[in-house]
C-alpha cells in the first residue's frame, strides 16, 4: 500500500477497544467491530467486545487485509452466532464466490461497502434477489451515477449513506466535510422519505430496530 510513491503502514491486528474507549462518553456514536479473520482475537476479546454496548456489528475489510471469501467464513459463523450484521468491504477475486458465502449465511444482514466496490452492478444482479444484503453510499469510488445505479437496481430501502470519514472529500482547510457526502444524496430526486430512509431510517432499522429483536 503506497500514496505518493510512499508506504502506508498497514494494520494487521485493528485496536477495536481503544476506538471503544474514545466515543463512550458520546451517546450517538457507536462502532463496527473490525476483525482480521488471519489475526483472530481470542474468544474473551471477542466477548467482550461484541456484548459492548457501543457496538452494532462486525466489520471485515477484505480489500485491506487481502481476503478471499473462504478466509471469512469464521468470521461469518461468530456473525450467526451473535446474530450481528456484518460491514463487508469486498476484495478482487471475490465476484465468482460471493453469492455461495452469502447464500451460507442466509441468518447474517450484510452490508457490502462502497456499493459493492469494485464489481458494483455484476454484484448488485447477485444479491439484488437475497433480501439480507444492503449497500451502502460512500467514498471516492462512488460518483452520483453510481449511486442512482444502485438505488435503480437494489431499491432505496436497501441503500445506506456512508461517509467514509475521516478520508476523501475534504473542504477549502483541507479537513474532511460531512456536507459534500450528504449533499449528492439530498440533491437526489427520490422524494423525502426515500432521502431520510437512505440517509438515516434504513440504518435505524437494520442497526437498532433489529437489534431489539434480537
Amino acid at each position: 500500500f503506497t500514496k505518493k510513491g510512499k508506504p502506508i503502514h498497514k494494520v494487521s491486528v485493528p485496536d477495536n477497544m481503544a476506538l471503544l474507549s474514545a466515543i463512550v462518553g458520546w451517546e450517538n456514536l457507536f462502532a463496527w467491530y473490525w476483525i482480521n479473520p488471519i489475526r483472530m482475537p481470542s474468544r474473551d476479546e471477542m466477548q467482550a467486545a461484541l456484548t459492548h454496548s457501543r457496538v452494532v456489528g462486525i466489520k471485515i475489510h477484505a480489500y485491506w487485509h487481502c481476503l478471499d471469501p473462504d478466509q471469512t467464513k469464521p468470521v461469518f459463523e461468530i456473525a450467526r452466532e451473535w446474530n450481528l450484521p456484518i460491514y463487508l468491504i469486498l476484495n478482487f477475486g471475490w465476484d465468482r464466490k460471493i453469492e455461495t458465502l452469502l447464500q451460507t449465511f442466509p441468518e447474517v444482514q450484510v452490508i457490502l461497502g462502497y456499493a459493492g466496490f469494485p464489481y458494483f452492478d455484476r454484484i448488485w444482479k447477485i444479491v439484488r434477489s437475497q433480501n439480507h444484503v444492503w449497500v451502502d453510499l460512500t467514498s471516492f469510488h462512488v460518483d452520483e451515477n453510481i449511486i442512482l445505479a444502485a438505488i435503480r437496481q437494489m431499491g432505496p430501502e436497501r441503500c445506506l449513506y456512508g461517509s467514509d470519514c475521516p478520508y476523501n472529500f475534504r473542504g477549502s482547510r483541507g479537513q474532511f466535510d460531512y456536507a459534500k457526502t450528504l449533499d449528492r444524496i439530498q440533491k437526489l430526486r427520490l422524494g423525502s422519505d426515500k432521502i431520510d430512509g437512505i440517509l438515516r431510517g434504513n440504518a435505524q432499522h437494520l442497526l437498532f430496530d433489529t437489534a431489539i429483536a434480537r
